[in-house]
């Protein structure tokens, strides 16, 4: 401390005045920027709001197209055609419970198939064309039995996905392949089935009305959700939905796993367990609704992750499903990080002006000092002829000159 002081006393007063700008401009900005980096958590926190916000949103645009569809189901069973024996197991254009069938097909656009079955699990009228109108040649499943069917058996007994209020009447399965869906299209099968009971005027049940809704209806919701943000410079989104047990149902990862259209991976949809790797996904799973930064055991980045649980919409209970929203932190944080780092150039920048202007005024300022100086020389040795400079002056060298 005294050798600093001592060195101090040696300097030059220009050095000292650029020392004293110097140290009067650098400590305000230096305790800025210590503020912003001690609030940085608390700033990456309020970003990831929007992303756990973000999750609740996407649980709650396929609750509110779920439950739209768990209506349809019972409303499709009401139709007149339906209660006419004289309409089952008739195969053609010309009946009118297929037409009728046809007619929801093309009109909502996102079943793939659906069956009139009755009590005891025969199958009484199919749809014969697909959502698009091209017809489909559904003739076979007219000798199938469907009464070993989850979806048959708990439309049959009464075991519904009841709701808020009175809102019951259907069952409805979590997502599965379908094997007859998947015969007929080439394809995976990939559906939920909405399945009720239709009942006579007497309130008998005469049959079972199935709807197997295309799993491609949640998928476009992600999809949708996905472009949001890569129009927000998040490109590198993951979206994921879980099903009850922590299984990935949807896996939305265009620029992590290198494709430009979603088609659903085999060996994950359905059995990979996220949650028991993933702690976002386990708190969601658990009925947390949250966010955190964690580092993603195969892509071995740090991601800020938003998560929640789906509850349900207009009365329909959801399935009990989990909703994550991952963003690389670079991505995420990107304009807290620049703040950052524009607050250390521009620290940097104002120490080096200080330093380059700093010098020239400190000159100028003790000019009068040396020259003052110079002349007290001079009249100590003797030179009493010397013209000293600053008698002019109203200041403190002016004082001295005198």
């Amino acid at each position: 401390m005294f050798s600093f002081f001592s060195y101090l006393g040696r300097m030059k007063i220009a050095s000292k005045l650029v020392l004293i700008l110097i140290v009067f401009g650098f400590i305000p900005a230096a305790v800025g920027l210590v503020i912003s980096e001690l609030s940085k958590d608390k700033f990456h926190e309020a970003i990831r709001k929007p992303l756990q916000q973000l999750s609740v949103s996407i649980g709650d645009t396929i609750d509110r197209n779920l439950y739209e569809r768990y209506g349809d189901v019972q409303a499709f069973g009401l139709n007149n055609a339906v209660h006419d024996p004289a309409n089952w197991k008739k195969p053609g254009a010309g009946n009118r419970l297929v037409q009728a069938m046809n007619g929801y097909m093309t009109g909502y656009g996102f079943y793939r198939l659906m069956l009139f079955i009755s009590p005891s699990g025969e199958v009484l009228a199919v749809n014969s064309v697909r959502a698009d109108g091209r017809p489909i040649d559904t003739s076979g499943l007219y000798g199938r039995n469907y009464a070993s069917a989850i979806w048959f058996k708990n439309a049959l007994n009464g075991k519904f996905l009841k709701g808020r209020g009175s809102f019951t009447g259907t069952a409805v399965q979590q997502p599965v392949q379908q094997a007859d869906v998947a015969g007929l299209y080439g394809d995976d099968g990939y559906v939920i089935p909405f399945s009720a009971p239709v009942r006579n005027q007497a309130g008998k049940t005469i049959g079972i009305w199935v709807n197997f809704a295309d799993f491609g209806l949640v998928e476009q919701i992600f999809k949708t959700f996905y472009e949001q943000l890569a129009a927000e410079n998040m490109a590198n989104a993951e979206l994921t939905l879980l099903d009850p047990q922590g299984r990935i149902i949807v896996d939305y990862d265009p620029k992590g796993q290198g494709w430009s259209a979603y088609k659903r991976n085999p060996q994950i949809i359905g059995k990979f367990n996220l949650a028991a790797k993933v702690e976002a996904a386990k708190q969601a799973v658990n009925g947390i609704t949250g966010s955190h930064d964690a580092l993603h055991a195969r892509k071995k980045i740090w991601q800020a992750a938003g998560f929640s649980k789906t509850d349900g919409a207009y009365g329909f209970p959801g399935l009990n499903w989990s909703v994550l929203v991952r963003v690389p932190a670079d991505e995420a944080y990107a304009s807290v990080d620049a703040i950052s780092r524009t607050q250390i150039i521009a620290l940097s920048a104002a120490i080096l002006l200080i330093v380059l202007i700093g010098y020239p005024i400190g000159r100028l300022a003790s000019r009068p000092l040396r020259e003052m100086t110079d002349a007290m020389m001079e009249l100590s040795q003797g030179n009493t002829a010397v013209l000293v400079p600053g008698l002019k002056r109203s200041d403190e060298i002016g004082s001295m000159a005198r």
